[in-house]
C-alpha cells in the first residue's frame, strides 16, 4: 500500500505482536498491529499542520480544564486536483497497467487517441476526548473516519477498427471505514486494576463500472456494475490484571462481538437511460456473534525464570460450538541486558478475506471479507505456533532474534496464498522462519541491519499435485540496512533493502472452451518459478527549525526520495487473455513499483 490510513502524526505508539499477542485481543491466527494515540491530557494548545506532494493535514490538542482534554486531527489528499512529482507516480503505481495488463496505448496502438483522467483521493478525520475521572480512572471516546477513492475514465475516439469501443468506461473504487471506541481504565491500588471497553466498526468497499455510448451527441449509458462489500462489527470486553501473590499474577477476561458481513452486486445486461435499475441483483449477509473468556496465570519461578499459562475459549455462533486455545511461555532473564522466551499457542479465526479483479480494465485488487461457514462446508481456520526469540540490549547496542514455526489449517485458493492458479478445496501450510535485527549507536550515528528468512509450503489434499509447493508469501531472503545521521538540525536518512523474488505460477496457455463460453487460463506448476529479486534504496533529509528565538513555534522541511537509482521492480506476474483477430490469447504481464519518487514536505507545530 502506498497511503498508510492511519494519520502518523496522532500515533502516538506502535506495537507489533508476531507470536503470543495479549489474550485481549479478537482472536485470530495471525500477529497484531496495535496503534495507540495519545492517551494523556494536554496542558496547553496545540496546533501542528503540515502538507507534502500529496495530502495536507492539520491536527489540535485542546485543555478542556484540568481533566479532559481534546485532540482533533484531519487529513485530505489533493493529487485529484493538483498536478505533482509524487502524484504522478502514485498514479502510475495504482492505475498504469489496468488495460489487461497493459497500457492504454500498448494495448490500443499509438494511433488511437486516448485520454484518460486518474483521480485517486483520501481523507481522514479523527478526535478523541481524555478524561480523567479520578487519580486512579481515566474514560477515552474516540472516532475515526476514512474515505479513500481512486476513479478511471477511458475515452476512446470512434474509429473503424475500433467501433465496439467508441464509449466511456468509467471505473470507480471506493472504500470507507468509521470506526467509534470507548475505554474505562481503573487501578485499585497496585495489585488490581479492571479495563473496560466497546467499540463499533463499519467497513465499507465498492466498485461501480458504467459504460457510455459516445458516438452521439450526448452520452447514453449502456451498460452498469455494481459491487459492494460491507463488514459491521461491534463488540465489548472487560479485562482484569490481578496480583494475588508475589509469584503470581493473574490476567482474566471476557471479549463479546458481532460481525455482520454484506455482500452484494448487479450485472445488467444492457441499460437504457429510462431503465437504469434493470439487471440482475444478488446479494447475502451472514452473522457471527463471540464470546471468548480467557485466563492467565504468569508465574515467577524464581528470580530469573517466568511461567506463563492460559488460555481462551472462543464460542462461534456460525460453528455452535467453542474452540479452546491453550498457550504457555517461558521467560528466561539472563542478566538485566540479556532475556530470552520459548513460546507455544493454539489460534482460530472464522473471519478472514478473499481477493477478487472486478473488471480486467480496472485491475485493482478487491478485498471481500468472508466468514467461514459449516453450511458451505469451509473448515474453521486453525494454527499452532512454537516460537523462541533472543534479546540483548547493552552499551547502544540492541540484538534480538526470533525464530519461529507455524501449521495453519483451511488454507483455501479465495485467499489468495497460492496465487494464480486452478485450484480447489482447502489444505495446510507450514512456515519455518527467522527475524534478526541488530542495531547500533554512535554518537550521532544510527544504523539498523534487518535480516528474515521464511519457508512456506503449503499442501492441498484435493489438488492433483499433492506433492508442497511454495506459498505466495514465501519471500525466502529479506534484507534491510537502514542509516541515520545527524549534523546539527540536519538529519539525513538512507535505506536499502534487497529481498528474494516472489513465486508465482507460469502461463502455460488457454483451456478448451467451458460450456459457458468462458476461456479459463492453464497455468504449469504451482509457484515454480520466481520473479528476478527486489532491491530499492530510500533517501531523506530533514531540517528543523524555530520561527524565533525561544519560540515554541517550531518547523520542520523535508526532502525524500523512493527509488532512488528508479529500479524497475515486478511486484507481481498475472496471466490474462487477449482477444487477437477474433482469437483468445493467454498472455503474462507484471505490475510494477513504484519508480524514482520525489516527495517533499513543510510542518509547523506550534
Amino acid at each position: 500500500d502506498l497511503l498508510s490510513v492511519f494519520n502518523p502524526y496522532v500515533t502516538e505508539s506502535v506495537k507489533v505482536s508476531r507470536s503470543f499477542a495479549a489474550l485481549q485481543y479478537d482472536s485470530r491466527v495471525g500477529g497484531v498491529i496495535d496503534i495507540t494515540s495519545k492517551n494523556s491530557i494536554p496542558r496547553d494548545i496545540g496546533i501542528g499542520i503540515g502538507s507534502n506532494f500529496t495530502h495536507a493535514d492539520i491536527y489540535t490538542e485542546i485543555p478542556l480544564g484540568r481533566k479532559t482534554g481534546l485532540i482533533l486531527s484531519g487529513r485530505r489528499s489533493y493529487i485529484d486536483i493538483l498536478d505533482t512529482p509524487t502524484e504522478e507516480m502514485y498514479s502510475k503505481r495504482i492505475l498504469g497497467h489496468r488495460f489487461w495488463g497493459f497500457t492504454a496505448e500498448g494495448l490500443f496502438g499509438t494511433d488511437v487517441a486516448v485520454t484518460e483522467n486518474n483521480n485517486p483521493q483520501y481523507q481522514d478525520y479523527t478526535t478523541k476526548i481524555i478524561t480523567d475521572l479520578s487519580a486512579s480512572s481515566k474514560l477515552t471516546i474516540s472516532g475515526f473516519w476514512h474515505q479513500g477513492e481512486s476513479d478511471n475514465k477511458i475515452y476512446l475516439n470512434e474509429d473503424d477498427s475500433l467501433s465496439d469501443f467508441s464509449s466511456t468506461e468509467e471505473d470507480i473504487l471506493e472504500n470507507q471505514n468509521i470506526g467509534l471506541g470507548i475505554n474505562w481504565a481503573k487501578n485499585w491500588g497496585t495489585n488490581f486494576s479492571i479495563t473496560a471497553s466497546g467499540y463499533y466498526t463499519n467497513v465499507t468497499q465498492e466498485y461501480r463500472n458504467s459504460n457510455f455510448d459516445t458516438s452521439g451527441k450526448t452520452p447514453e449509458l449502456i451498460e452498469k456494475f455494481d459491487l459492494i462489500g460491507n463488514l459491521v462489527d461491534f463488540g465489548t470486553s472487560i479485562h482484569l490484571d490481578w496480583q494475588l501473590h508475589k509469584k503470581h499474577t493473574l490476567t482474566l477476561g471476557y471479549n463479546f462481538s458481532e460481525a455482520t458481513i454484506q455482500d452484494s452486486f448487479q450485472v445488467p445486461i444492457s441499460l437504457s437511460p429510462e431503465d437504469e435499475n434493470s439487471g440482475s441483483s444478488f446479494g447475502f449477509t451472514v452473522k457471527n456473534v463471540t464470546h471468548a473468556p480467557y485466563l492467565e496465570d504468569l508465574f515467577k519461578i524464581s528470580n530469573t525464570i517466568s511461567l506463563s499459562l492460559g488460555g481462551k475459549a472462543n464460542y462461534f455462533s456460525i460453528y455452535n460450538r467453542f474452540y479452546f486455545e491453550p498457550r504457555a511461555g517461558l521467560t528466561f532473564l539472563i542478566n538485566k541486558n540479556i532475556t530470552t522466551n520459548i513460546f507455544a499457542e493454539r489460534k482460530h479465526q472464522v473471519i478472514d478475506q478473499r481477493f477478487d479483479i472486478p473488471s480486467p480494465l480496472f485491475l485493482v485488487d478487491f478485498r471481500f471479507w468472508r466468514l467461514r461457514s459449516p453450511e458451505l462446508f469451509d473448515p474453521i481456520l486453525k494454527s499452532d505456533q512454537i516460537s523462541t526469540s533472543f534479546s540483548w540490549n547493552q552499551k547502544n547496542w540492541l540484538i534480538e532474534f526470533e525464530g519461529y514455526y507455524k501449521k495453519k489449517y483451511g488454507i483455501d485458493d479465495a485467499s489468495n496464498a497460492v496465487g494464480d492458479n486452478n485450484i480447489i478445496g482447502f489444505g495446510s501450510s507450514d512456515t519455518f522462519g527467522i527475524d534478526l535485527l541488530i542495531k547500533k549507536r554512535i554518537g550521532r550515528y544510527n544504523t539498523w541491519l534487518s535480516y528474515s528468512y521464511i519457508d512456506q509450503t503449503f499442501r492441498f489434499d484435493d489438488f492433483k499435485e499433492k506433492q508442497p509447493f511454495s506459498g505466495s508469501l514465501d519471500i525466502t531472503h529479506n534484507i534491510s540496512w537502514i542509516h541515520s545521521y545527524l549534523l546539527g538540525n540536519f538529519e539525513f536518512s538512507l535505506g536499502w533493502n534487497i529481498r528474494t523474488g516472489k513465486p508465482y505460477s507460469p502461463l502455460e496457455g488457454i483451456t478448451d472452451q467451458t460450456s459457458n463460453g468462458s476461456h479459463p487460463l492453464l497455468f504449469g506448476d504451482v509457484n515454480s518459478k520466481r520473479l528476478d529479486p527486489y532491491h530499492r534504496m530510500d533517501f531523506s533529509a530533514s531540517y528543523r527549525f524555530t520561527l524565533a528565538k525561544d519560540s515554541k513555534w517550531r518547523g520542520k522541511a523535508a526532502l525524500s526520495i523512493i527509488n532512488l537509482y528508479d529500479k524497475k521492480n515486478v511486484l507481481d506476474r498475472r496471466g490474462t487473455i487477449l482477444n487477437r483477430e477474433n482469437r483468445s490469447i493467454a498472455s503474462e504481464f507484471d505490475v510494477i513499483s513504484l519508480g524514482f519518487t520525489p516527495n517533499i514536505s513543510l510542518r509547523f507545530d506550534f
